[in-house]
C-alpha cells in the first residue's frame, strides 16, 4: 500500500484549507457587493436624472426601481458668522 509522505499530506490539507477559505470570501464578497451594486446604479439614475428626488416638508426621499430607498435631512444652517 502506498503511503503519502508528509509533505504531500501538508499540501493535500494546504489545498482543502484553501478551498474553503477562497469559498468563504468568495460568498462574504458577493453578499456585501450587491447592496454596494444597487446604490452605485440608483446614484447613477439620479445623475442621469431618471429618478427624482421627492421634497417631502424637511426630508428629501429617493426611490429606485428595485425597491431601494434613501432618506435624506438638510442639516441646519450654521449660525457662524464670518467677518
Amino acid at each position: 500500500m502506498n503511503e503519502l509522505s508528509v509533505a504531500e499530506q501538508f499540501l493535500g490539507c494546504w489545498s482543502i484549507v484553501a478551498t474553503l477559505c477562497s469559498l468563504y470570501y468568495h460568498t462574504r464578497y458577493k453578499r456585501v457587493s450587491s447592496p454596494v451594486e444597487d446604490v452605485s446604479m440608483l446614484l447613477c439614475d439620479v445623475v442621469v436624472g431618471d429618478v427624482k428626488a421627492k421634497f417631502n416638508g424637511e426630508i428629501y426621499e429617493l426611490k429606485g426601481d428595485n425597491g431601494l430607498r434613501f432618506e435624506f435631512k438638510r442639516h441646519p444652517k450654521s449660525e457662524v458668522e464670518i467677518d
